[in-house]
């Protein structure tokens, strides 16, 4: 009996000397000193004369992960005619405002460290005035909730009427509004018959109002929308509308009216 309990306390000593050496936990892995590569983020399908966009990038490592260490990143464009980055404006480091100027396609570089990222960026043109067949009208509406103070609302009103035509259809809007590091851009497949006037946000001040958060408001008194539609040839064209931000608004809301949109990742 003395030999089987001393044995079962030999092999009770082998198993905890076996799990002891299995947890023994050596140093982490260094991390690397330099990135793998870097992600460009944010450049939407098409942009238009006049539309500014924020972008940004992330350095990677090797696994693709985020890398831990952030090198300042240099933004070009191959083609500064059209369009440019630069940094004025509400921007992060690694962020950028991207404004197309004129139809065409380039593309927008960012560098640091040895390594470069590039993405295409496509630039349609746009309808400056609205043709005979259309009359619009845009503004954008600045509000707060009664039960939040601490964030400003900006929402687009867009009016539009049809003349002499019974086949046009509004397919999209974007809205920017400067000093707002986002954008909205909504989709719709809204018929406007011959005659026909639509108000195309009319509830609580805008389907999809933008927020800028913490106390700030927008730092310039102007807004920018991009509307999309098609006539009777079926072509799509796009209208860029500029219009007045006017506050300081309360939040309405029209009885009986349904959301027609639906946010879209381009007009």
């Amino acid at each position: 009996m003395s030999w089987i309990v001393s044995r079962v306390r030999v092999e009770a000593l082998v198993v905890l000397a076996a799990c002891g050496s299995s947890e023994t936990v050596g140093p982490p892995p260094p991390v690397p000193s330099q990135p793998a590569g870097l992600r460009i983020s944010g450049i939407p399908q098409t942009m238009f004369p006049g539309s500014t966009t924020l972008i940004s990038a992330q350095w990677i490592d090797h696994k693709g992960g985020a890398f831990p260490r952030i090198p300042a990143i240099t933004w070009t464009v191959d083609d500064p005619a059209v369009a440019i980055a630069g940094s004025n404006g509400p921007v992060d480091r690694n962020e950028a405002l991207l404004t197309g100027l004129a139809p065409g396609r380039t593309l927008l570089r960012g560098s640091a460290g040895g390594h470069t990222a590039s993405v295409a960026v496509t630039v349609v043109p746009v309808l400056i005035s609205p043709p005979s067949t259309l009359s619009v009208e845009f503004k954008v509406v600045e509000f707060q909730e009664p039960s939040d103070w601490t964030s400003w609302y900006y929402a687009p009103q867009v009016r539009i009427t049809a003349t002499g035509v019974a086949d046009v259809r509004v397919l999209g809007l974007r809205l920017e509004v400067l000093g707002l590091r986002t954008t909205l851009q909504a989709c719709t497949s809204t018929p406007l018959g011959d005659g026909e006037t639509r108000e195309l946000f009319p509830e609580a001040y805008g389907d999809f109002p933008l927020t800028l958060s913490g106390g700030r408001r927008a730092s310039q008194r102007t807004a920018t929308a991009f509307l999309s539609f098609s006539g009777g040839s079926g072509e799509v064209k796009t209208l860029r509308l500029s219009g007045p931000i006017e506050g300081r608004g309360v939040p309405r809301t029209v009885p009986g009216e349904q959301s027609r949109w639906s946010l879209c990742s381009g007009v």
